[in-house]
């Protein structure tokens, strides 16, 4: 004769799962699976919003550093493209090209916005050395991308708006590089 033992016992129980329990735990399985599956793409979506915003943030940072190394490095700004070059002679605004020149008058770079594009050197010397700083420009911004240079050209102010599409998502950057002055300013 065998001796029973509880895994015996329930092994040969006869007793079954009524439809019932089996619906209340299927129904307790896909609460629990619908709870996981939402925090998932929650923090999914989240993560994916967070580097949006930081490769948005440096893409602005890279863009300002870059401006205010050529901006001080120039002796004069001017706007436009006029020539012989003439720096303004009073405060500018809302200005969509300058250009940036040593102390003997040459042309050192420039920078130009066009629709949501942001150049700089665009077609200076060669279309193979134009850069295209940005192409994520929001033209929609209030106030919009532009150049403010005052007067005699000896600084100049950028207020940048940046966008970048995430899915049904839009972000938004606004950074004003102000009052970057020429280090090596000529009044001429």
């Amino acid at each position: 004769m065998h001796k029973r033992t509880p895994i015996r016992a329930f092994l040969r129980c006869e007793t079954g799962v009524s439809l019932t329990e089996l619906l209340v735990s299927a129904s307790v399985a896909l609460v629990l699976g619908m709870l996981i599956y939402t925090f998932i793409m929650f923090s999914s979506k989240s993560l994916r919003k967070v580097l949006a915003m930081q490769m948005l943030q440096q893409e602005g940072t890279t863009i300002a550093e870059i401006f205010r190394s050529k901006v001080r490095n120039a002796s004069y700004v001017t706007v436009g493209y006029d020539d012989p070059p003439v720096a303004p002679s009073k405060d500018t605004s809302f200005v969509y090209s300058i250009r940036l020149f040593d102390v003997n008058g040459t042309i050192i770079g420039n920078f130009d916005i066009s629709d949501e594009v942001l150049y700089m050197d665009y077609y200076l010397f060669d279309e193979d050395r134009d850069k295209v700083l940005t192409r994520n420009l929001w033209v929609g911004g209030d106030p919009p991308t532009y150049f403010k240079v005052f007067k005699h050209g000896n600084h100049v102010e950028f207020h940048l708006n940046l966008y970048k599409s995430l899915g049904d998502d839009m972000l938004f950057l606004a950074e004003i590089v102000g009052d970057v002055r020429c280090k090596n300013w000529v009044n001429f």
